[in-house]
């Protein structure tokens, strides 16, 4: 699997530095597609793995939210997944 990725991402440089020879506006629109992707991947893996943002929408869970104000309304919880990989 890595050596894969290895020549995945050789060919893909090669593939870059040809685009980079020849026309300048692809090279970068390549560039930019690239560094969109991997964000893109990087997010999902975050948000599927690491931390959950959750909103509550009313006023219930005001008494078990540390410094709960019950005049603001739909309160965010950033939730930790990650923590409980490690927790007994």
């Amino acid at each position: 699997m890595l050596n894969f990725f290895k020549k995945s991402t050789s060919q893909w440089k090669v593939y870059k530095d040809g685009l980079k020879a020849k026309n300048k506006f692809l090279y970068y629109a390549a560039d930019f597609v690239e560094t969109v992707v991997v964000a893109l991947a990087i997010a999902l893996v975050v948000k599927q793995f690491i931390i959950q943002v959750s909103v509550v929408p009313t006023g219930s869970m005001i008494p078990t939210l540390i410094g709960g104000d019950p005049s603001i309304p739909n309160e965010r919880l950033f939730v930790n997944k990650f923590i409980y990989d490690f927790t007994a």
